[in-house]
């Protein structure tokens, strides 16, 4: 089995969090693997929030960085500082009000130093009330309940990603109501690095005053996720132009390029014990995919006409993903030239 030690940073951004922060808190202090260090982004709270992390930076086990000169940047604003502030190989999102199970980044580390080209991991959670009394149900439990599809789940308080994810993620672009979670979800996908770790690692507060929500929870339209990937395509579009664009797209046959060279390795060809899922989702990925990186910038312009010209003809309403199918089209540039 592949083994191998990484930095671990957290991400959080807080405002107003002093009800439930300290207990987050203290189940990252209590992790199995401890990360080299928190970095927490504050949006200007007017509560205990910044009294209670200096209270917990002088006795933590891992360096504590607060970020609070800045206020007022909005929740992708404020996590986006955070994340830029990160220097870890692996970075984990957190919010302000849930509670980590010890072995979550233990296990979430494991399942990435299994597999080379795996960029972002989401692993499930146990849904609960303001209390932490337990709803009985986990967020993937609640999916397949509705026959939902794994597509559907993204959930940033279940991420961690690799540092190459983030670079090519940021600067978050301005995608209004997709919201970051969705954009480096997307990201990961049209890379084929996404592993779902099917095993609750946290508990998942609900109190009607959470700043995030995620995609897919219960009474949600198990949908909404792939609605959200149907309208990238034009979004992007119109948010990153011109030579934005190009330095982006750059970026992305890089990365993809990178990953594919990953998978022949010998140690990637070996993966086995206790992931063997990855080890053949890794496999597949190089067969079917990951090696078919000819395309060049040409290439992608006119592919962008061609699937322009299907979906006005409506070619896209075929599929049982919709636009959704557009949206990875158009982010995975996959074809030959």
């Amino acid at each position: 089995m592949m083994k191998e030690t990484y930095a671990v940073s957290i991400a959080m951004a807080t405002f107003n969090g002093a009800t439930y922060l300290r207990e987050q808190l203290d189940s990252l202090a209590h992790q199995t693997y401890l990360p080299t260090e928190l970095v927490v982004s504050d949006d200007g709270s007017k509560d205990a929030t910044l009294e209670i992390l200096s209270s917990f930076s002088r006795a933590a086990p891992f360096e504590v960085r607060v970020l609070s000169d800045q206020p007022h940047l909005g929740f992708a604003g404020n996590f986006e500082r955070a994340l830029r502030a990160c220097t870890g190989d692996l970075i984990f999102y957190s919010d302000q009000d849930d509670v980590w199970y010890e072995r979550k980044i233990e296990r979430v580390s494991k399942a990435m130093g299994a597999c080379p080209h795996v960029q972002l991991v989401i692993h499930d959670r146990v849904i609960t009330d303001g209390s932490l009394t337990s709803t009985g149900v986990s967020t993937l439990v609640a999916l397949r309940a509705r026959r939902g599809s794994i597509d559907d789940y993204v959930a940033g308080s279940s991420t961690a990603i690799r540092r190459s994810l983030i670079e090519l993620a940021l600067p978050f672009p301005d995608l209004a109501a997709v919201g970051h979670d969705v954009w480096v979800h997307m990201l990961a996908r049209s890379l084929s690095s996404t592993y779902v770790l099917d095993e609750p690692l946290m508990l998942y507060r609900r109190h009607g005053g959470n700043v995030s929500r995620s995609t897919v929870e219960p009474g949600h339209h198990t949908g909404r996720t792939h609605a959200l990937l149907a309208s990238m395509g034009s979004r992007v579009s119109a948010a990153l132009s011109g030579d934005a664009r190009s330095r982006f797209l750059e970026r992305h046959q890089a990365l993809q390029a990178e990953l594919a060279a990953r998978l022949r390795t010998p140690a990637a060809q070996a993966i086995s014990g206790d992931a063997p899922a990855v080890a053949m989702e890794a496999e597949r990925r190089a067969a079917g995919y990951g090696l078919r990186l000819e395309g060049h910038r040409e290439v992608w312009y006119r592919r962008v006409r061609a699937l322009e010209r299907a979906r006005r003809m409506g070619a896209y309403s075929k599929n049982a993903r919709g636009l959704a199918a557009y949206g990875l089209d158009l982010m995975a540039p996959r074809w030959r030239g």
